[in-house]
């Protein structure tokens, strides 16, 4: 006597990759729908209006020959001391803080914004950073100019000139 098909082995086997198959893209269509792409863009009038006020206070920058050197170290807690020297036509006074604005190359989780304050010489403040390259970009509380450039891990300096866009 015959064993019904579902008693033998071989149907079971090779049902196994199409029904593994159907499972996984139900596991992909959930990763895809609980945690959307941070890369998309939805509002690109919104992308454009920023862009503008950027290029408007990087072009307020070059006009008043602004530079600064931003200085990572380590800290005494495990976070990052940052210090901010800025040179250039800052006013009649020197503003009392500066808004520091670090991106995460490829992280969104690891974006900090820092109020730097300044102490008579320098502008400093603390930030726990993940390691990896962040984009920043440092400006008055009013916005009126703005110094953007890019930075490693700590310890590192790096000097960043005002350039007015094209």
């Amino acid at each position: 006597m015959q064993k019904p098909w579902y008693r033998e082995r071989w149907p079971w086997l090779l049902m196994l990759p199409p029904a593994a198959s159907v499972i996984g893209g139900f596991v992909l269509l959930y990763f895809a729908v609980e945690s959307p792409n941070a890369l998309v863009v939805d509002d690109y009038a919104r992308i454009e209006e920023i862009s503008a006020a950027e290029a408007v206070a990087d072009r307020h920058a070059a006009e008043r020959g602004l530079a600064a050197d931003v200085a990572l170290s380590a800290g005494e807690r495990g976070d990052t001391r940052l210090t901010v020297q800025v040179t250039g036509d800052l006013g009649a006074a020197p503003p009392a803080t500066l808004v520091l604005r670090l991106r995460h190359a490829g992280n969104a989780a690891g974006d900090r914004t820092v109020t730097l304050t300044f102490d008579g010489r320098a502008y400093g403040g603390r930030a726990a950073l993940i390691d990896g390259r962040y984009d920043f970009a440092i400006e008055p509380e009013d916005g009126v100019w703005r110094l953007a450039g890019a930075v490693g891990r700590a310890p590192t300096t790096v000097h960043v000139t005002a350039t007015a866009p094209e």
